[in-house]
């Protein structure tokens, strides 16, 4: 939910860990749009025509808490030491991963167990849901997450973290999916005998090329009570967008830019930009991301730079004919004279 529940996530793994290494796990669920059946039936004479047509009609915009998602995605996700991931699907529906991470950081050096589970039919990739997720570590902590879609319009959402054995996080979600609007309410920990808990609630529209909408996060406790209110905006213009989001604690803008045949036919190249201003802290950063595809060796590299001199990259590439994608890591701050580099190999998936 993106920033939703802030006080109980951030963007490293907590001690322990809860997430996924990068190279685990299942791709994302395809998403749930189905084509219609007029148009899949329509003759190919007609096709100029039924694009015209949809080109005219809103599509869904996504969740608020996305505005920066397409920018923030062409970001590496550098780690260090020896990580070793198996993956194998024992069916249609189920599949596992065990995943071994060696490394000189404090509780870097852990073994992760995992499991994804795909519902629906076998013959509709399209609707696979619910979905269940489960992540447990060497020390027990646990991360759950079910979803699942009630409606053609309604889903819902449930994640549950661990920290050994006490609950860190509980968090109860629904999203209404419209067909020009998207509008999401979240619960977390909410405590009923303690009368505490944090209530987010954002909903954003499309207006032709813009999306616009806002965010409200409750927080209460005995005796404290705060509301905190985001407003934010994001354009599109085919293949760039730009977007806005601010509040009185914080602000943040992005740029995103997607084209092909950059450098030659079959690489794909993405960046993004983003700066994000701290109020509280009077901190600002901005961050230059980019993501080059060679499709033709099935190759990927994600690149980084910030205003703090630190600069990152990740290369992932796939040993066909071999089931196996290596993986190369590697950061370096210069102010801080630090520098971190790691390698992974994931069997299977």
């Amino acid at each position: 939910m993106g920033n939703n529940i802030a006080y109980a996530k951030s963007s490293e793994p907590a001690a322990g860990g809860f997430a996924p290494p990068p190279l685990s796990g299942l791709p994302p669920p395809p998403p749930m749009e189905k084509p219609s059946a007029t148009n899949a039936q329509a003759p190919a004479a007609s096709a100029p025509a039924a694009a015209t047509g949809a080109d005219k009609k809103l599509s869904n915009p996504g969740l608020f808490a996305e505005l920066h998602k397409k920018s923030k995605d062409v970001y590496p996700t550098p780690f260090e030491g020896l990580r070793v991931v198996l993956a194998k699907g024992l069916s249609n529906h189920l599949q596992v991963n065990h995943s071994l991470n060696l490394s000189a950081l404090p509780q870097g050096t852990n073994y992760h167990f995992g499991a994804t589970y795909l519902g629906g039919a076998v013959s509709n990739p399209a609707e696979p849901f619910p979905i269940l997720i489960g992540d447990i570590d060497n020390s027990g902590s646990l991360m759950a997450q079910m979803m699942h879609q009630l409606t053609s319009r309604i889903k819902s959402k449930c994640v549950v973290q661990t920290q050994q054995k006490e609950i860190a996080m509980v968090e109860l979600g629904l999203d209404y999916k419209g067909e020009d609007c998207t509008a999401a309410l979240s619960l977390g920990n909410i405590d009923v005998i303690g009368d505490s808990g944090v209530v987010v609630g954002h909903y954003l529209q499309r207006i032709g090329s813009l999306d616009l909408g806002a965010e409200c996060v409750y927080h209460y406790s005995p005796g404290v009570e705060k509301a905190l209110l985001s407003l934010g905006g994001r354009y599109s213009g085919g293949d760039w967008e730009f977007a806005l989001q601010g509040s009185a604690m914080s602000w943040g803008a992005s740029y995103f830019h997607k084209g092909s045949d950059f450098f030659e036919k079959g690489i794909d190249h993405k960046f993004g930009v983003n700066w994000d201003y701290n109020a509280m802290q009077q901190d600002s950063t901005v961050q230059l991301g980019w993501e080059i595809d060679i499709k033709k060796a099935g190759s990927t590299v994600r690149g980084m730079i910030d205003s703090n001199w630190t600069v990152g990259t990740v290369f992932e590439t796939k040993l066909d004919p071999f089931p196996f994608t290596f993986c190369l890591s590697g950061t370096i701050n210069y102010l801080k004279h630090q520098s971190r580099f790691g390698f992974a190999l994931q069997i299977g998936g």
